[in-house]
């Protein structure tokens, strides 16, 4: 049986290196990102994605008569000749774009995109610059957008926007932050900080959920769901190792 073809952009490392990993067996992927450090068996194409030539990469691919099933995209910049802000708004916002509008008429009917975004599109962290930040909150609208105009055609999208999460590349750091591993278990709902694979599971279900579209599913464990006074007065409480009086 062939399998669905998945063009998968950016997950050579972090939760997108994870899902790529897991996907291996089940789909025909291509993955497009600077690197492919872990050598997946996959067709791997070299991409700048803030270069003229990956929108001609782009071009080439939808003259192909093969249909797309899947687009999935882990985006961030990493760096390079432009500034930080100009640059996450050319790989998070002005790439996606692009890519969506030269793939539409390749992707298949009932095909599903999602979109990883983060926490940081609703909310504010102190340890991320101002562009992640827009960057982050337009992608989910790019998601609201195309999930309203390609759904004629049976096309779903949809996002996950994870907190805090462990990846393999992060590990060691968090395996020697005992005290700081500790407070964020106090505050989660879950007791636990979430895992890749937390992540994965929710874009393997958006991805063939057939009644999910225009949604953004946050993985934080619950933890944003909690008011300002809740999370104070369990940091309290975590340092006075008693809990406070009411």
């Amino acid at each position: 049986m062939n399998k669905k073809k998945m063009l998968i952009f950016g997950g050579s490392k972090g939760i997108g290196g994870v899902f790529t990993k897991q996907s291996l067996e089940k789909y025909d992927i291509t993955l497009f990102s600077r690197t492919n450090p872990y050598s997946f068996n996959v067709n791997f194409i070299e991409s700048d994605f803030c270069s003229d030539d990956f929108c001609r990469i782009l071009n080439k691919i939808s003259q192909d008569d093969d249909k797309i099933d899947y687009l999935v995209f882990f985006l961030k910049y990493r760096g390079g000749i432009i500034d930080n802000f100009s640059g996450e708004i050319a790989v998070e916002l002005t790439m996606v774009k692009n890519a969506l509008e030269i793939l539409e008429t390749n992707l298949n009917e009932n095909a599903s995109i999602v979109f990883v975004s983060s926490i940081c599109g609703s909310l504010i962290a102190k340890n991320q610059p101002l562009g992640y930040h827009v960057a982050k909150a337009g992608l989910e609208q790019i998601t609201r957008y195309y999930a309203l105009n390609f759904a004629k055609k049976g096309i779903r999208v949809n996002a996950v926007a994870p907190s805090l999460t462990l990846k393999p590349e992060n590990e060691e750091f968090y395996n020697e932050q005992k005290g700081l591993v500790e407070l964020y278990k106090m505050l989660s709902p879950l007791g636990r900080i979430g895992k890749s694979e937390d992540v994965c599971e929710v874009i393997e279900f958006l991805l063939n959920c057939s009644f999910v579209n225009g949604q953004i599913i946050r993985v934080d464990g619950g933890i944003s769901i909690q008011e300002y006074e809740t999370l104070v007065r369990s940091i309290a409480e975590f340092y006075n190792k008693a809990p406070l009086q009411k």
